[in-house]
């Protein structure tokens, strides 16, 4: 379906319709929640009551494309890297992928429960995503095969993840109060947040090298990093980039210095 933003059909709702570059999906409740740039050069957003994949363009014209399974509650979306788009559906625990044609794939996480909550794609060309209900880190390829991996903390309610400087993924632990970091190989480390009970949320790599989030409970924007490496690993792979060397030996030569007193 295709349906045009404009402010005539928008009245009703005055209040949000009259501000300007503010466009509505569809009348109704169709929840919007997640949102990404796609490879088409559009906006896809995830329309978790209305059980849809919505795409707007930045003139405003918006389609939508229903999900094959009912009451999906679509979270989370992010652009993969095969062109299409790849989201959460954590009300009955899958992987979902559309392509910007509208052909959907859906992709049943092995645990049960997961609730797979945020996505990104990462730097190994597999798409990686938290399981909020299962406190692991899921890894899925574009061909679907699964990985998963759990974090250290029990119920840690994770949230979002997203692809660091250094080449490793970085997500949110809201429960226990932690940031925590995965390698691609399935290395993990948690990094206790100073505020207490601070409810990290969002996440995103600065450009600065740091990884940037929110605290919903701490009212704060937290930075961390960058990490000093702890092993040689830290270094492979373009990961020495992200503690400021200016080439892997550099790195090494850090790791077997060790920590300085």
């Amino acid at each position: 379906m295709v349906h045009r933003a404009g402010r005539e059909q928008d009245r009703p709702d005055h209040a949000l319709g009259d501000l300007p570059g503010v466009h509505r999906a569809q009348p109704g409740q169709c929840v919007p929640t997640g949102i990404t740039a796609g490879p088409d050069g559009a906006l896809w957003f995830t329309e978790a009551q209305a059980n849809k994949i919505g795409r707007i363009t930045t003139a405003g014209e918006f389609r939508e494309f229903p999900i094959p399974t009912p009451s999906a509650g679509a979270f989370r979306i992010t652009a993969g890297p095969d062109g299409a788009l790849w989201f959460t559906e954590p009300f009955v625990g899958q992987i979902g992928r559309v392509t910007t044609s509208g052909a959907f794939r859906e992709f049943p996480i092995p645990t049960p429960g997961a609730n797979p909550v945020g996505i990104t794609a990462g730097p190994d060309g597999a798409l990686w995503f938290t399981e909020g209900g299962a406190d692991k880190i899921g890894r899925l390829t574009t061909t679907g095969t699964f990985r998963e991996f759990p974090v250290p903390t029990p119920g840690s309610n994770l949230l979002a993840i997203t692809a660091g400087p250094d080449g490793a993924l970085w997500f949110t632990e809201g429960a226990t109060n932690r940031i925590g970091r995965i390698t691609t190989a399935g290395q993990l480390r948690e990094f206790a947040v100073p505020t207490f009970a601070s409810n990290p949320a969002g996440i995103a790599a600065g450009p600065d090298g740091a990884i940037w989030f929110t605290e919903l409970s701490g009212n704060k924007i937290g930075r961390l990093g960058p990490l000093a490496p702890v092993t040689k690993d830290d270094c492979r792979d373009g990961g020495w980039r992200a503690f400021g060397f200016r080439n892997q030996g550099q790195c090494v030569a850090s790791v077997q210095r060790g920590p300085e007193p």
